[in-house]
């Protein structure tokens, strides 16, 4: 999510890049991708965002990111983990797509 946040707030290449090299990796020895590899395949719109919000707490590590995480843009990092490297943002208006209401 970490990777997905920078490359889509920061157009960070780099970030893009390592997140597909991760990516595959994780397929090579079975680790977990994507919400659903997780478990949670039917999370509510609700629960991510209650998700979110625990994870932007004020003394959550995510403030040492080197720029500002606004809850819509990290609930859209946690449903796109896996999106083709040529997608550079997110529109938030499809995180419903992604979980159900």
């Amino acid at each position: 999510v970490q990777l997905r946040l920078e490359e889509m707030i920061q157009g960070n290449q780099l970030a893009a890049s390592a997140r597909q090299q991760l990516l595959k990796f994780y397929a090579e020895i079975g680790l977990p991708q994507k919400l659903a590899d997780l478990g949670l395949g039917n999370i509510t719109l609700g629960e991510l965002q209650t998700a979110a919000e625990i994870s932007l707490e004020p003394n959550s590590d995510i403030h040492r990111l080197p720029f500002n995480v606004a809850l819509e843009q990290l609930m859209a990092a946690m449903v796109s983990t896996t999106a083709p490297i040529d997608v550079n943002r997110v529109s938030t208006r499809g995180i419903s797509d992604e979980v159900k209401e």
